[in-house]
C-alpha cells in the first residue's frame, strides 16, 4: 500500500484493509485479531472488524501532517482539518 493510498483511508477501516497496510495476509490477520494479538486496536461492530485509521498510522509510524501533504499533492481537496470536502 502507497502513502498516498494511506492518504485516503477513511476514519475506520475493515480488517483485511489493514492487514494488507501491515504486509500481511488475510489469514494471519484473523488468526491475531482471535488470539488478541492484533498489532492494532481491533473494533467488533456487528459481524465484522474495525481497526482505528490512527492507531494504524501511529503503529506505522506515518505522520498525519506527511499524509496531508501528499493528499494535497495528489489532489485531494481538504478543508484543512484533514477531511476531505465534497465536490
Amino acid at each position: 500500500m502507497r502513502l498516498s493510498d494511506l492518504a485516503s483511508l477513511p476514519v475506520t477501516i475493515d480488517l483485511v484493509t489493514a492487514a494488507q497496510a501491515l504486509s500481511i495476509g488475510r489469514s494471519k490477520a484473523y488468526t491475531l485479531v482471535h488470539d488478541g494479538d492484533f498489532p492494532c486496536r481491533v473494533l467488533r461492530v456487528g459481524n465484522s472488524y474495525r481497526v482505528a485509521t490512527a492507531d494504524l498510522l501511529r503503529l506505522l509510524a506515518i505522520d498525519r501532517d506527511l499524509l496531508e501533504v501528499i493528499r494535497l499533492l495528489t489532489g485531494g481537496e481538504t478543508d484543512g482539518t484533514g477531511v476531505e470536502e465534497a465536490a
